[in-house]
């Protein structure tokens, strides 16, 4: 479980518990990430703020990670992970120009979540707490679709039984 003390949306700190499950692939573990980087951080600088630049050379930097620094390392990553999968890109996007990371933000991370949650016919509702979305029409515009045939309602109502 994770608290969440401060957010966009909730501006007075009144504070929000979110669950994350943990993976059996340390690699891929979200809680354990979080721990090392947090047993790394209060070794260097302490635990406030909890995201923080790095210099060249990994030196921890005491200032909060700014949003626009967010967004370059998530199009920094979209762009070196997109050369890779060009195909899979392309079945989400289209045909893409002018380079994969212009395709990305800070916000691709919460609605790559909540596209994956949907396709993995996760409930609606249960996507939205997960995200902490308070309004069904902006927590819709998270939701991309990269197969457009997976839980298709045409097929659900016109497949013969």
């Amino acid at each position: 479980m994770l608290t969440i003390r401060r957010s966009k949306t909730d501006q007075i700190g009144a504070g929000d518990a979110v669950a994350i499950w943990a993976s059996d692939d340390d690699a891929l573990c979200v809680p354990t990430a979080l721990h090392r980087w947090m047993r790394h951080r209060a070794a260097g600088y302490g635990e406030e703020p909890l995201f923080v630049g790095l210099r060249a050379g990994g030196a921890i930097i005491d200032k909060r990670l700014s949003d626009k620094a967010v967004a370059r390392l998530v199009k920094d990553s979209a762009e070196a992970v997109g050369a890779g999968d060009q195909g899979l890109l392309e079945k989400t996007f289209g045909a893409l120009s002018g380079g994969v990371a212009r395709h990305y933000s800070g916000h691709s991370l919460r609605a790559g979540l909540a596209t994956a949650a949907a396709e993995a016919e996760a409930q609606f509702h249960d996507v939205m707490r997960q995200t902490r979305h308070k309004s069904v029409e902006v927590a819709r515009r998270y939701m991309r679709s990269a197969d457009l045939w997976k839980n298709n309602v045409t097929e659900k109502v016109m497949r013969r039984r």
